[in-house]
C-alpha cells in the first residue's frame, strides 16, 4: 500500500495519496481530526492525485481516466468539481493542477488542442476574494466557492505524448489498462 503526505494547511489539514485495497489505483486523500478521507475521482475515473490544500479547506486535485485522460479538479464540502467547468478559458483544457492560494487561485499545467502544447495557466475561482474582479460576473460562483452550474465538462481525449508525459509525472508507469482489468 503507497500512501503519501503532500500538502497541510495552516488548520492541520493534510492532502496527499493513497492506494486502495489490492493497489490497483490511488486517490486522492485528506487527513483531518485523525480521519483519512478519500476524495474519490471525478465520473468514469480512475485515478486521483493532489498537490495542494489552502485555508479554505479547497483541495485541488488531477483525476484521470484508466487511458490517462486526465483533467483538473476542485474539491470542496464533499463535493468534486471539474475545474474545466468553472472556467472559460477558451481551448485551453486544466489538466495538472498544482497549487492553490487562501484566495482560491489556482496554478498548473494545461493542454491546448490547437497547438499541441502544455501551457501553463492560472485559473481565480470567483468566490468572495474576487468578486470585483472583471472576469468574474455575478453568479459564476457563490462566495463559499461553490459551483452555480454544472460539476462536470465533456472530457477531452489527450494525444499518447500528453497521456505519457502526465504519467511520468507522478512515476505511475505500473498503472495502466492492465491494472483495472485485474479489479
Amino acid at each position: 500500500m503507497n500512501n503519501a503526505a503532500l500538502s497541510i494547511n495552516n488548520w492541520g489539514q493534510i492532502v496527499g495519496i493513497s492506494d486502495l485495497p489490492g493497489d490497483t489505483t490511488t486517490h486522492a486523500v485528506i487527513w483531518q481530526n485523525g480521519t483519512i478521507t478519500d476524495l474519490g475521482t471525478l465520473p468514469g475515473d480512475f485515478y486521483s492525485f493532489t498537490y495542494g490544500i489552502n485555508d479554505e479547506g479547497q483541495v485541488i486535485v488531477q483525476s484521470c481516466d484508466i487511458n490517462f485522460n486526465c483533467r483538473g479538479a476542485l474539491w470542496q464540502k464533499g463535493m468534486m468539481t471539474d475545474l474545466n467547468a468553472l472556467t472559460s478559458a477558451g481551448s485551453l483544457y486544466l489538466v495538472l493542477p498544482q497549487h492553490i492560494n487562501n484566495q482560491g487561485e489556482i496554478t498548473g499545467q494545461g493542454f491546448d488542442p490547437n497547438t499541441g502544447g502544455t501551457p501553463p495557466f492560472v485559473a481565480i475561482l470567483c468566490n468572495g476574494n474576487h468578486i470585483g474582479d472583471k472576469d468574474c460576473k455575478a453568479g459564476d460562483q457563490g462566495t463559499d466557492g461553490a459551483s452555480a452550474g454544472t460539476t462536470e465538462q465533456p472530457k477531452v481525449v489527450l494525444p499518447e505524448n500528453i497521456r505519457k508525459w502526465l504519467q511520468s509525472q507522478r512515476g505511475l508507469g505500473h498503472f495502466g489498462v492492465g491494472a483495472a482489468t485485474q479489479q
